[in-house]
């Protein structure tokens, strides 16, 4: 295993972004190739979401699998593709960012319409504001004045070479399970197979966003305007 710069920088410290990022990037290469731009891929990672949500709520697991699939897969790509023909959008709209939030939205709601469950509604409603709240706590305050950590650039592998198995492999695990990030996106599939499964992620998402703000907010108080 070995840094990739055209990675997302989360591949860094998070083995399971850097895994899928490793299977994607041929695909990358090969639009790349053919001249496919960043944002077409990130249009039809949306596409493919519109797709998976009508699936979702009409109680087609295969295709809503298929298509939510087919988003991830672009939504990694997309990152990738703009890297690999330098052309990273550097202006303050963010096309993909703003379609994430879309794309998590619609699936939400899309899980909200396939139980219809009122336990799961609530959840869904919370675990959505949470999601958006925190959005632009990290994104348009935090982000702005926070200092990278030295864990934030270091590489999960080299954990293996400094420490014992063990100890390596939960440093490797912690910034899988803290942090919402592309590889959330897996969760999603397990989403309709039950509620009770449905409720168990839900919560999840709610106590990692919960988390997340409380430290934001804490380093935000002691910033100074």
């Amino acid at each position: 295993m070995q840094k990739n710069i055209y990675f997302n920088t989360a591949s860094l410290n998070n083995v399971l972004i850097w895994v899928i990022s490793f299977i994607v990037f041929p695909l990358s290469k090969f639009f790349v190739a053919i001249k496919i731009s960043a944002n077409y891929l990130t249009f039809f990672s949306v596409l493919f979401t519109i797709f998976a949500f009508y699936y979702l709520i009409n109680d087609n697991y295969l295709y809503f699998s298929l298509f939510w699939m087919g988003n991830i897969i672009l939504d990694f790509c997309d990152g990738q593709v703009a890297r690999l023909s330098r052309k990273v959008n550097k202006t303050l709209f963010r096309f993909d960012a703003f379609s994430d939030y879309f794309k998590l939205s619609i699936i939400f709601l899309g899980v909200g319409i396939y139980y219809n469950d009122l336990n799961v509604w609530i959840f869904v409603f919370l675990t959505n504001f949470l999601h958006l709240f925190f959005v632009i706590l990290e994104k348009n305050l935090y982000q702005k004045i926070k200092k990278k950590s030295k864990n934030q650039n270091h590489f999960f592998i080299n954990y293996f070479k400094t420490h014992n198995l063990i100890l390596a492999m939960v440093k490797t695990v912690i910034p899988v399970v803290l942090n919402v990030n592309g590889h959330s996106l897996l969760l999603f599939f397990f989403l309709p197979l039950s509620i009770e499964n449905c409720i168990i992620i839900l919560i999840y998402f709610n106590l990692l966003f919960l988390y997340k703000m409380h430290k934001t907010i804490k380093l935000l108080l002691k910033q100074k305007i």
